[in-house]
């Protein structure tokens, strides 16, 4: 079996991605239901078994599709991600594009969610054209390094 791959047996889901070998129990389906809450549902199920991984989106598609016995749209399956983002209350984030993850402590994250932002804004404004720029703005782009360390000092460790 190749990494990233699900393997389905006997109820349970082996997920075989770097490290990650964590046993998911099956999330049965109600026959008549709509495609978002059975996606939100599984899709839950699976990363919270997971917490603090990073799971590619072909993988929560490909378990969702065996848990549910369902193919399901890409609009129904982003759609339902997207609103799982949103219900979760933090918990679940999009962490990269195409990686989805259940966070353990969901402040902490957003905190430094901001303050990466925050540093990576500086950078951006510390490109300047040196032929038009004064030299207090030059002098205040010296400045950048250090409150950027400053920043990333603040960050939380969980």
């Amino acid at each position: 079996m190749n990494k990233n791959e699900i393997e389905s047996s006997n109820n349970k889901v082996y997920i075989i991605e770097d490290d990650m070998g964590s046993k998911v129990n099956v999330t049965s389906k109600s026959s008549n239901e709509a495609a978002s809450p059975i996606i939100k549902r599984i899709a839950y199920d699976l990363l919270r078994a997971n917490k603090g991984q990073k799971i590619s989106l072909r993988i929560i598609r490909h378990y969702v599709e065996e848990e549910s016995g369902e193919r399901f749209s890409s609009g129904s399956f982003s759609g339902a991600m997207r609103d799982l983002i949103e219900e979760s209350k933090g918990r679940i984030v999009n962490v990269e594009r195409g990686f989805y993850s259940y966070v353990v402590h969901a402040k902490s994250y957003e905190i430094n969610a901001a303050i990466d932002r925050l540093i990576e804004d500086l950078t951006e404004v510390a490109y300047v054209n040196l032929l038009e720029a004064e030299d207090e703005d030059i002098d205040a782009i010296k400045k950048i390094p250090d409150i950027q360390r400053k920043l990333y000092h603040l960050k939380i460790n969980s």
